[in-house]
């Protein structure tokens, strides 16, 4: 659906999906698969769309399609690998950084969240502490910022 929104052809498909990664880990699952997907829908259909752009079909796919309340790193991360700085507010450029010797482990705890059970929760933390900023005595071009933040952001997410 979210290259259809784009106005992209999408010719019909069958797919299978099998992982081991566990549910709810921690691990960004559902964007990385949503990657993968819109990686396969790619090229199956010869668009020729760069990382970036399957990044952001996996990203619109997430939460525009799915109404998950999801950011983009997951589906950034995956897309790009390697170790990245991504800068999340539009553009949302992603510079790829020079490997380092070591090694990389990734321990699942066993601990299980939702993102749509987390998110929200944080976000009610963001708009409360925003509130709570601008009825203090703060300068007043710090106060236009923060206005200009909660106005654009708080209640529309």
């Amino acid at each position: 659906m979210a290259f259809i929104k784009r106005g992209y052809s999408v010719n019909s498909f069958r797919a299978w999906i099998r992982s081991n990664v566990p549910i709810a880990s921690g691990l960004g699952s559902s964007g990385t698969l949503l990657v993968a997907l819109a990686s396969a829908i790619n090229a199956i259909n010869g668009f020729n769309l760069d990382r970036k752009n399957m990044a952001e079909i996996a990203y619109e796919a997430e939460h525009d399609v799915m109404n998950i309340p999801c950011g983009r790193l997951d589906q950034y991360a995956a897309a790009f690998g390697n170790i990245v700085v991504i800068e999340t507010k539009p553009p949302y450029n992603v510079e790829v950084l020079p490997r380092l010797n070591g090694v990389f482990l990734v321990v699942d705890t066993g601990i299980r969240h939702s993102t749509a059970d987390i998110h929200p929760k944080r976000q009610q933390e963001i708009d409360e502490g925003l509130r709570k900023l601008l009825s203090m005595d703060i300068p007043g071009n710090l106060r236009r910022k923060l206005g200009a933040i909660i106005g654009k952001f708080v209640g529309t997410r």
